[in-house]
């Protein structure tokens, strides 16, 4: 996507549209921000244009911010090292050139930020997400790995409405992004301003291999009402009712399982009787016989 425009666009025709951007003629300055020759960008930062690297195009991007986007990590590094731009300029949405890097999963732009330019691996934008939250958000496996192992980033911090990376995986259906945040001391248990638990937020996503490995692995509380004030079981058996789908029901039957028989049908708005269409699965799960629709 443009980051200047928007749109889907070749970078040739993202280079030929910023003409004047950034101040140089045909937009070359951009290009060669998202080209490979560092060479090529020193001919356009000379005496009089002193000011030319941190200069900004109109979504308020730096050079330095479009070569992390891009991923070209030459460029960022002759921006760095040759012409010291400040590597902690901010967009107008508050983000760096490090969360540019972990929004687009450029791993290696992400490590030479941290390590080589000692950029602030927990800065965050005008929503409160750092480049971690993003990695996350987009399912950017490699980079998660690199920020929570190697950059050591905080995975318990929230964004704005206290979203944590765990919830964030967890609502995108990213197993494997959770294991790799759990492993590193996620807190399972943590809520969001909504009161959502990253397994509350699972089992509403009726991702049951993330339900799985939450409850089972990550020993997260099946018991803890959610949200709404119901079990898991009953939430989710809602979500099936609500929006028929068999995933839905795989999440049903597995909280089945691990439900105790007086809990079945039992919410915090009292008694009610279950839908024939989870009865009959209770029975295919292997309920017992003397299973009464109501609870006692």
């Amino acid at each position: 996507v443009d980051i200047m425009h928007g749109e889907p666009r070749s970078k040739k025709q993202r280079a030929a549209s910023c003409e004047g951007e950034f101040g140089f003629e045909d937009g070359k300055l951009f290009n060669t921000c998202v080209s490979v020759s560092p060479q090529e960008l020193s001919r356009y930062l000379g005496k009089d244009q002193a000011n030319a690297a941190d200069s900004r195009g109109g979504a308020s991007m730096t050079p330095l911010m479009t070569a992390a986007y891009e991923g070209n990590l030459r460029v960022v590094r002759y921006l760095i090292e040759n012409e010291k731009v400040d590597v902690e300029a901010r967009h107008t949405d508050n983000s760096t050139a490090f969360l540019w890097a972990g929004y687009m999963d450029e791993c290696r732009v992400l490590r030479y930020l941290a390590e080589n330019a000692k950029a602030n691996i927990e800065a965050e934008d005008l929503s409160g997400r750092t480049a971690l939250l993003w990695a996350v958000a987009r399912g950017f496996h490699r980079s998660v790995r690199y920020l929570v192992e190697d950059a050591k980033a905080n995975v318990n911090r929230a964004c704005r409405n206290g979203t944590t990376p765990v919830i964030y995986a967890a609502d995108k259906s990213n197993k494997e992004v959770v294991q790799c945040l759990v492993e590193h001391d996620a807190d399972v248990e943590i809520e969001d301003k909504m009161m959502r638990t990253p397994l509350n937020v699972a089992v509403g996503s009726c991702c049951l291999e993330t339900v799985r490995y939450l409850i089972e692995h990550a020993k997260a509380s099946a018991h803890r009402k959610t949200h709404l004030g119901k079990s898991l079981l009953i939430y989710s058996r809602d979500l099936a009712l609500n929006l028929p789908h068999h995933k839905k029901w795989e999440v049903v039957t597995y909280l089945t399982k691990l439900s105790a028989r007086r809990a079945l049908n039992r919410d915090l708005h009292g008694l009610e009787m279950l839908h024939p269409a989870v009865l009959e699965n209770l029975v295919r799960v292997g309920a017992p016989a003397e299973f009464e629709p109501y609870g006692c």
